[in-house]
């Protein structure tokens, strides 16, 4: 993971983006993950796989975290993020695609921010700069004594 990672972001990201993924994805370039209780559904094997859920579950208005950097289906709407760079959601399921919109992602809330890593973190995971302490997403990234 650690190779591509490289190879999809700048150099300054490299140690942020290698814990991130695996916080948010545990390295799975697959990940779908849906935002809302109880939602069941099998995981994908495959790309082809993927693509179909993510086209059924945003089909019924799910927000949705896609790959390994979890890219929020949000970031995909109209006048967001990557819709008006010409992405759409399913492009997120591309590792290196991916990697780049959670560099970018982070880079916007770091500056954002002030320079502080810690609110930016919060943003990427909650999009305030307080919550991602509150619910403990923060803590993920502060090494063990």
């Amino acid at each position: 993971m650690g190779a591509l990672i490289e190879k999809c972001t700048p150099p300054s990201h490299w140690k942020v983006m290698k814990r991130l993924v695996q916080v948010e994805s545990g390295g799975n370039p697959l990940a779908i993950n849906v935002n809302a209780p109880g939602v069941q559904f099998p995981k994908p094997k495959n790309k082809y796989q993927a693509k179909q859920l993510l086209r059924e579950l945003l089909s019924r208005g799910y927000s949705v975290d896609i790959g390994l950097a979890q890219i929020n289906s949000q970031h995909f709407k109209q006048g967001r993020d990557f819709a008006s760079r010409g992405f759409k959601a399913e492009d997120a399921l591309d590792p290196c695609i991916n990697l780049k919109m959670g560099a970018l992602l982070i880079s916007e809330a770091y500056r954002r921010h002030n320079d502080n890593l810690v609110a930016a973190l919060s943003v990427y995971n909650t999009g305030n700069p307080e919550k991602g302490l509150e619910n403990g997403y923060v803590e993920k990234y502060i090494p063990k004594k």
